[in-house]
């Protein structure tokens, strides 16, 4: 299914009638030198080109690393319709197990080594790439609607193959064809979705990045394109695409008696995701990038009977396989460009996948005598968490507590990476607790969570367990201990959901014996204790 996120329209292929699959180049030229077998008997083709096919299309074979996934799969259908659509609200989504292939030390290595490239004039732009790994609590298809509300793209895809699923919502044009017209939007230039017009415009490295990749679109449309027809339209547009605005120029030209393969041969890989000169680049690409794009920065598309075709280049694109999700982020590379500031457009461009996490981070110190205790520990405790769910994260600037001899701190990050501040009193009663499912009650944890938080809560915090009945964690942190017997258990958390810093704290007088812990046995204890670095080791009820 291929979405128009600004206009809400859907266009869905029906009745499958052959699938076009390539892993080899053999393969791969066969299928795209075919293309017009099944368009002229009025069949529709639909799915996606890797970036690695690019390598066997060019005029000179690029070297790329070992593929998991197909270089080319097309689906041939019979039957095609439009309509409109209403997305789904998905409000429970979270993400979490967040990381990325580099850590900023290892990619500004890579850039410097981009940079030597550069100086050498090897290339004049490069444009590199990492990959963002994460976890959701979503089935595909709801985490695409989840995003829809965040990245309202024109050339959003979704493609759910037996092995894998690609969820792309990709807000640039690689190519449109409509009869003799091709036209490409090649998109350079990342910023901050408050950033001024007039700031962008005269951004100098920005507006040579997007001069750079236009002129490479003029000359790559030039080699199929009528005489005196390659133009640009609109060059260095702004447009607003939910947490972000990009800069985005149009070229166009006209096209006779050119089939697909002629167009792609001409094009493939789009300027915008590799750099300038396309080749050299792309060699400096495979040096340096520790895996491959495949379907990221190839392009997701269709084609029509009557020949006509619209790809997207499949950025914002992201692969689930295994109950993994990943998905590539980069940017363009000058000489002038600070490596900082590229690995923070890096986290900006995946801001909207962390816009799903519609929750606050609870961190909870103990206050003594007006200073916080163990600070730098939670502080430690705090950022963990930010990362694994994909929050922004500074050291927070604690309020003063020159009025608060004692008591406890909670520390709210938002995802956003803005802090709020709390301050209770210890709770003297006896304290409850509640059982839920990680993933069948997330959102009701969620909300539990936001009650203890500072609100109204007869609940203290919640045992959590995952999908075998093993016990888990806490929401608060807290480390679970039952008396059974006159004896002491503890379950091992193999689940990474919630980290704490009562684990750090040995306890002296006793003897717990550690291992997995079901539902039953918890609710089968003499005694269920929590224990924590603010409250010390304390009954609870169920």
């Amino acid at each position: 299914m291929f979405y128009d996120l600004k206009t809400n329209k859907v266009v869905k292929f029906h009745d499958k009638v052959e699938t076009l699959i390539a892993y080899d180049s053999e393969s791969l030229i066969s299928i795209l030198e075919n293309i017009e077998k099944y368009t002229q008997k009025g069949y529709f083709i639909a799915g996606f080109i890797s970036y690695e096919a690019g390598c066997y299309i060019l005029p000179k074979k690029v070297y790329h690393k070992k593929l998991k996934y197909p270089l080319l799969h097309f689906d041939v259908f019979s039957k095609i319709e439009e309509e409109d659509i209403e997305i789904p609200d998905i409000t429970n989504g979270c993400i979490y197990d967040v990381s990325y292939t580099e850590n900023e030390d290892e990619y500004n290595e890579k850039i410097a080594n981009i940079k030597s490239h550069l100086k050498n004039g090897d290339t004049y732009q490069t444009n590199y790439t990492i990959s963002m790994n994460f976890s959701a609590n979503l089935k595909s298809d709801e985490l695409f609607y989840a995003l829809c509300k965040e990245q309202k793209s024109e050339f959003a895809a979704l493609l759910q193959y037996d092995d894998y699923k690609i969820l792309s919502f990709s807000p640039e044009l690689f190519l449109c064809k409509r009869g003799n017209l091709l036209t490409s939007k090649p998109m350079k230039g990342t910023f901050g979705i408050n950033e001024s017009d007039d700031s962008i415009l005269r951004n100098e490295k920005v507006i040579s990045e997007n001069s750079i990749i236009i002129d490479l679109i003029r000359n790559d449309m030039s080699i199929i394109a009528e005489k005196g027809s390659v133009e640009v339209e609109n060059p260095f547009e702004i447009q607003n695409f939910g947490t972000l605005r990009q800069l985005i120029s149009t070229v166009k030209c006209e096209v006779r008696d050119k089939s697909f393969y002629d167009i792609i041969r001409a094009l493939f890989p789009c300027g915008s995701i590799t750099g300038a000169p396309k080749i050299k680049t792309m060699e400096i690409i495979a040096e340096n990038e520790s895996r491959p794009r495949e379907m990221y920065c190839g392009a997701i598309g269709y084609i029509m009977p009557n020949n006509d075709f619209c790809f997207n280049v499949a950025i914002r694109t992201i692969v689930l396989k295994n109950d993994k999700y990943s998905m590539g982020i980069g940017g363009g590379i000058l000489y002038e460009s600070c490596q900082k500031d590229e690995f923070n457009e890096c986290k900006l461009k995946s801001q909207f996948i962390r816009k799903v996490n519609k929750f606050d981070i609870l961190e909870e110190v103990k206050i003594v005598n007006s200073q916080v205790q163990d600070y730098e520990l939670h502080i430690e405790n705090l950022k963990y968490k930010a990362d694994y769910f994909g929050f922004n994260f500074i050291k927070p600037i604690l309020p003063s507590l020159k009025d608060c001899s004692s008591g406890i701190l909670q520390i709210m990050l938002s995802q956003d990476g803005k802090y709020s501040y709390f301050i209770k009193d210890y709770e003297s009663c006896v304290k409850k607790v509640e059982i839920l499912d990680i993933e069948k009650d997330f959102s009701k944890i969620l909300g539990r969570c936001s009650d203890i938080s500072g609100k109204r809560s007869d609940i203290f915090d919640i045992i959590m367990f995952n999908d075998g009945g093993i016990i888990a964690n806490t929401a608060r942190g807290c480390k679970v201990f039952i008396k059974k017997d006159d004896m002491y258990f503890s379950p091992i958390c193999k689940e990474k959901i919630v980290t704490n810093i009562s684990s750090k704290i040995i306890v002296d007088n006793l003897d717990a014996r550690v291992a997995s812990m079901t539902i039953d046995e918890l609710k089968s204890a003499d005694f269920v204790y929590l224990l924590s670095d603010i409250y010390g080791f304390f009954e609870v009820k169920i």
